[in-house]
């Protein structure tokens, strides 16, 4: 049995910014990693893993846009999408991201945050050491 890896992930910046990463990154609302980051035709599971660091696209990931930031909450199956997020560090050097997370039935968490291009926090821990951006869970794995 797969474990889930609770996800939360921010972005802030000037509004303007902030909608613009919403209009390129989500459909309909919804998060999705190949907007910014496409698979080849026929990609694998394997392809993902290598480029986004999971082996398959979220669901359930509404992207939540407010005055000045950008939130989504997801479940990733095993680990969190790291390639994904570097990924984006790089191509939106203009934005502070971050991103918690946490896995229980592997026991750690963890939590990086990056602004103009460069991580300049990443830290982790047992289950319980980072919170979510204090959201709260339910289990959809």
């Amino acid at each position: 049995m797969s474990s889930c890896c609770e996800n939360s992930f921010l972005v802030e910046s000037r509004r303007e910014e902030v909608l613009r990463f919403a209009r390129e990154n989500s459909v309909e609302g919804q998060l999705r990693f190949a907007l910014s980051l496409p698979p080849p035709s026929g990609q694998t599971a394997a392809w993902n893993e290598r480029n986004w660091g999971v082996s398959r696209e979220i669901n359930d990931s509404a992207l939540e846009v407010f005055e000045n930031k950008a939130v989504s909450r997801f479940e990733t199956v095993a680990t969190p999408p790291r390639y994904w997020f570097m990924f984006l560090v790089r191509k939106y050097s203009r934005l502070h991201l971050e991103i918690a997370y946490r896995d229980r039935t592997h026991n750690y968490s963890g939590f990086v945050a990056a602004k103009k291009g460069q991580v300049f926090t990443h830290a982790q821990g047992a289950y319980d050491a980072y919170s979510l951006h204090d959201h709260h869970w339910a289990s959809l794995c």
